[in-house]
């Protein structure tokens, strides 16, 4: 397993956006090499926003 790790936190959307797709074209090159890889940004970028409180993630 390779993990992944990328810079991603940022104040502009704009900036987060382009470190998200970095991470994606890193991370599918990889795969495509055929390595078993997870990366927290690509696998989670969707879920910014999401509420962080501990009622919503229970539910």
């Amino acid at each position: 397993m390779i993990y992944v790790s990328s810079p991603y936190s940022d104040p502009h959307i704009a900036v987060r956006h382009q470190r998200f797709l970095a991470a994606c074209k890193y991370t599918s090159r990889l795969m495509a090499d055929g390595k078993n890889v997870f990366s927290p940004i690509v696998h989670s970028h969707w879920l910014n926003g999401l509420p962080t409180t501990w009622r919503f993630w229970a539910n």
